[in-house]
């Protein structure tokens, strides 16, 4: 598999608009629970996979500005304005928050491979999934949660649904690997 597959498994994977009527894609059970259950915002198991939500909201290292966890930051608008010097846009609505989304960043840069541009494509990985260790700690932490719940109900109800639910997290989580890898073997070419 190329890193521009790798890069477009991940985004279909981590899309928010996931596989709906006419789609080609079906989701497997396991897939759609944790779809529904880690990138769904506002559920308690929540793991966004949006840059802004795992870096610095922007450039100075003091006050709002070093927070992390807000929507829009530089990082959104910087890759808004490679998406538009690409001549791509407008954004789909349900990404139009939140421009940095790893679904949107993987179609980029793996457009951007398949186009014959590396280099381009090493610097927007190497700027905008910088954060995906980040984003793996979350998803092991989603896991170790559910898998300690899973736990304290012992053979109760509902667990093979937390089970099929930490399937579909070790899939994402396979998936977010795929993308470390990319980009570390992109840094190293």
């Amino acid at each position: 598999m190329s890193h521009a597959d790798d890069l477009m498994r991940a985004a279909e994977l981590f899309s928010p608009v996931g596989a709906g009527a006419g789609s080609k894609r079906e989701w497997s059970v396991a897939q759609s629970m944790a779809r529904r259950a880690v990138l769904t915002p506002g559920l308690p198991a929540a793991a966004l996979p949006v840059e802004s939500f795992y870096k610095s909201f922007g450039a100075r290292r003091s006050g709002f500005a070093a927070t992390a966890g807000h929507y829009r930051s530089d990082a959104a608008r910087h890759l808004e304005l490679l998406y538009t010097s690409a001549g791509i846009g407008p954004l789909p609505r349900e990404f139009a928050a939140m421009p940095d989304h790893l679904s949107l960043i993987c179609e980029f840069v793996s457009l951007l491979l398949e186009a014959g541009n590396t280099e381009a494509a090493r610097q927007v990985a190497y700027d905008h999934l910088d954060w995906m260790e980040a984003y793996d700690e979350r998803l092991n932490s989603v896991r170790a949660d559910i898998q300690a719940e899973v736990a304290q109900t012992g053979a109760a109800e509902g667990t093979l649904s937390h089970e099929l639910l930490i399937e579909g997290i070790d899939e994402l989580l396979d998936a977010a690997r795929g993308v470390r890898r990319v980009r570390e073997e992109l840094m190293a070419s």
